[in-house]
């Protein structure tokens, strides 16, 4: 018990002199939530990656990386949507000008502080139910989709993008 009333002892007059309260507990560190992002140039998209089971919410804050895909350290078939027009457009944090993409044109995904590079290698359009798109691949891919034509829910446009290959041996550009 003594022990105890000389810490509350030495607390005190340490608040008294200096005027600052001291921690009585050591807090647990914040959860840092990941950058991760997409960056698309071309078309100005430069949008946060939400990572969440609910497509809803997670949309409202940015991109949506679909929770039942790969993601870019695993390979396989990374799948990212967003809204083309839920924001004035354009706007960075949509895929509105997603349809200016042409064969060749790069893709960024940050994913937890390392830059993955990508490169569009076929657009098609499918119907709002082809859920095929989200398909495991053997190689690592990325699929973008959204909604087209623009202003309607009736299609979906589909950008498939593969890694840009780096030199032999190189890992992905580290962000640190």
């Amino acid at each position: 018990m003594k022990k105890n009333k000389f810490t509350i002892v030495v607390l005190l007059v340490s608040f008294l002199i200096t005027g600052v309260q001291p921690a009585m507990a050591a807090k647990a560190p914040a959860k840092k939530i990941p950058d991760n992002r997409i960056i698309i140039k071309k078309i100005g998209v430069e949008a946060p990656l939400v990572e969440s089971k609910n497509s809803k919410t997670a949309l409202l804050k940015g991109m949506w990386r679909v929770p039942t895909t790969s993601q870019p350290d695993k390979g396989g078939n990374t799948v990212i949507t967003g809204h083309r027009w839920y924001k004035k457009p354009p706007n960075k944090a949509t895929f509105y000008n997603l349809d200016k993409l042409k064969k060749n044109d790069e893709i960024t995904v940050v994913w937890y502080g390392v830059k993955y590079n990508y490169r569009v290698s076929e657009i098609k359009i499918v119907d709002p139910y082809a859920v095929s798109i989200m398909d495991p691949t053997k190689d690592k891919t990325l699929t973008l989709f959204t909604c087209t034509p623009l202003y309607s829910t009736k299609s979906r446009l589909v950008v498939i993008a593969k890694p840009v290959k780096t030199a032999i041996g190189k890992p992905p550009i580290l962000l640190k």
